[in-house]
C-alpha cells in the first residue's frame, strides 16, 4: 500500500509559501526556478534532533552533508550551532573551513584524491576511509609531513545477514565487511599516524532492517578476534 508522505511545513516557511503575491514578484524580477534558504530553519532543525537524543537518553553527533545544504548561508548558519558537516570533496572541506567549522566538527567522506587527504591531515579533521589505499595513502602523507595523529574512521559496506535474507543494492563506497582484515593490518602498521575512532557503514538504502544489519556487522568487526580468526582493531 502506497502512504502519502508530505513535508513538514510551518512557521517562517509557512509564512513564505503562503503570501503567494510576493513568490510571484520574486519570480518576476529573479527568474525561474527560483531557489529560497531560510537559513534559521536548519539551525531549528538541529535543535530537534537534539531533543531527540535528550528525549531518549542518547549521546552523538549530527553531520550535515554539505552535498545537501550546500548554500554559504546555510553552511555558516550551521557553523554557528554545535552540529558537524560531512564533507566529501576538496572544495566542500575548504569551504566547511572558511564558513568557520572546526576540525573537530568536520567529517571527510567520499572519494578522496591525495590533495583533499592532504588537507584533511594537516587540518585535523576526522577521516571516513572507504578503502585499505585511503588508509595507506593518509599514513603516508601523515609521516612524511610529520602531522600529528590523524582521526580516522573505517567504513564497511556489503553486509550478509546470519539470519532472514535481507535483499541490498550494492555500494560503491566503503571496504567489504566480509573481508576487514586488511585494514586491521594497515591501522596496527600505521598506528603512530592513524587514530581508530571506530568503525562507519554505508548503504543504498534507508530500510531499517539494512541498517540493523550494518550495525550488527560493524560490532562484529570490532570484536578482538572475529569468528573466522581474523585480527580486529589495534589496542
Amino acid at each position: 500500500m502506497a502512504t502519502d508522505l508530505r513535508p513538514r511545513v510551518e512557521g517562517e516557511l509557512r509564512s513564505v509559501l503562503d503570501d503567494h503575491r510576493w513568490l510571484h514578484e520574486l519570480v518576476g524580477a529573479l527568474g525561474s526556478p527560483l531557489n529560497l534558504v531560510l537559513p534559521d530553519q536548519i539551525a531549528r532543525n538541529v535543535h530537534r534532533f537534539r531533543d531527540v537524543y535528550r528525549d531518549h537518553r542518547l549521546r552523538g553527533g549530527i553531520y550535515f552533508a554539505h552535498k545537501a545544504n550546500r548554500s554559504a548561508a546555510l553552511i555558516r548558519r550551521l557553523a554557528a550551532t554545535d552540529a558537524g558537516i560531512d564533507v566529501a570533496s576538496l572544495g566542500e572541506l575548504q569551504h566547511a573551513l572558511g564558513a568557520g567549522f572546526g576540525p573537530a566538527r568536520i567529517m571527510a567522506t567520499g572519494p578522496k584524491c591525495r590533495e583533499f587527504l592532504w588537507l584533511a591531515a594537516r587540518t585535523g579533521v576526522t577521516v571516513n576511509a572507504d578503502s585499505v589505499t585511503e588508509l595507506r595513502d593518509l599514513a603516508t602523507i601523515v609521516a612524511g609531513h610529520r602531522l600529528p595523529r590523524v582521526p580516522v574512521m573505517a567504513r564497511l559496506s556489503g553486509f550478509a545477514s546470519t539470519g532472514t535474507t535481507v535483499l541490498t543494492r550494492a555500494s560503491r563506497f566503503g571496504t567489504p565487511a566480509t573481508g576487514p582484515a586488511g585494514l586491521w593490518g594497515v591501522l596496527i602498521e600505521h598506528r603512530e599516524q592513524l587514530d581508530l575512532l571506530g568503525m562507519a557503514y554505508h548503504l543504498d538504502t534507508v530500510g531499517l532492517p539494512e541498517k540493523a544489519i550494518a550495525l550488527e556487522g560493524c560490532l562484529l568487526a570490532m570484536e578482538p578476534t572475529a569468528p573466522s580468526g581474523r585480527r580486529g582493531p589495534p589496542n
